[in-house]
């Protein structure tokens, strides 16, 4: 199947007109391309990450880093996809803890739902979009293939 054929069968589950920066939990799952396991094997029932995914924990631990508004919560990295659970919040600064400190609430009466071709700052689909870009480039420098697809 040519990949515009699968992307035309690939159907999203996002809300329409949901706004996608707002504070609070968000549930993220993210598949490899056609569900290849290239994050790892499972073995003796534990998940064993190869180097992609170690890239790809990585990079996803360092997505709290370079966000301010962003909380890590549990996540796990399979063979082919990963979960993963990312608190919003508007705060300037998150306890590490995942308790976000409301002293510093920034409230945006504008809509922020993202279009196509414009990403909103500091939206789920643009931090997803980051992260799979920036795992894309090292995976593909590691495996010293430019054209590799991945996700």
């Amino acid at each position: 199947m040519s990949s515009t054929n699968q992307k035309q069968k690939r159907r999203t589950v996002r809300l329409k007109n949901y706004d996608y920066s707002q504070n609070g939990f968000y549930f993220i799952t993210i598949c490899t391309w056609e569900h290849k396991c290239i994050l790892g094997r499972i073995e003796n029932s534990r998940m064993i990450l190869s180097g992609s995914g170690i890239t790809a924990k990585e990079e996803w631990l360092k997505t709290e880093i370079l966000r301010n508004n962003v909380g890590l919560k549990e996540f796990i990295i399979m063979p082919n996809h990963m979960h993963g659970i990312i608190e919003l919040s508007n705060v300037n600064d998150i306890n590490r803890s995942g308790t976000a400190r409301r002293a510093q609430l920034i409230h945006d009466a504008g809509s922020k739902k993202e279009n196509f071709g414009s990403p909103t700052k500091n939206s789920i689909p643009t931090m997803i979009r980051s992260y799979k870009s920036a795992v894309t480039k090292q995976i593909r420098e590691q495996a010293e293939n430019p054209d590799l697809k991945v996700w």
